[in-house]
């Protein structure tokens, strides 16, 4: 075997290990996708705290956007966490609108994650809720409009 023969083989196994990486990663996220569709909602919930942890922004921004419509509360928690982790700047209008819920939880999140996306369009929906009963939320929501008009984002 000469020399030259032991690089490319070795690219060659590189290559391939390479692929199949990636094709574990793409049957997780269509998994993951697929979970967040599930008919119980836990299951929909702790789908859309992982795809934050293991999907491609751009594979997992349609499906978790669309989880914010969930009837679950906690499904919609975790996917305005998830879209925030995975810097969907998209969407911040999609998730401000949530702030008008009147579950202090949920609303303390969705203040974080305008905050984290820093887009300027969040203020509006941030605004209302400085001096919000809860001080999580007022809180959170000083944290974002502070960062997005820093520009920190």
């Amino acid at each position: 075997m000469s020399s030259r023969t032991a690089p490319e083989h070795g690219h060659d196994v590189l290559s391939a290990d390479h692929e199949v990486q990636a094709a574990k990663r793409q049957r997780a996220e269509a998994a993951l996708i697929g979970a967040l569709y599930d008919a119980n909602w836990r299951v929909r919930e702790a789908a859309a705290e992982t795809m934050a942890k293991s999907a491609a922004p751009a594979a997992a921004s349609g499906p978790l956007i669309a989880a914010l419509e969930d009837e679950y509360w906690q499904v919609r928690l975790k996917a305005v966490r998830s879209l925030a982790k995975l810097g969907v700047t998209e969407a911040a209008s999609r998730i401000g609108p949530l702030i008008d819920l009147p579950l202090p939880n949920l609303r303390k999140e969705v203040a974080g994650a305008l905050g984290e996306l820093g887009q300027e369009e969040s203020r509006a929906y941030l605004e209302p809720y400085k001096d919000d009963e809860d001080p999580d939320v007022r809180k959170n929501v000083r944290w974002a409009l502070d960062r997005i008009m820093k520009g920190a984002a």
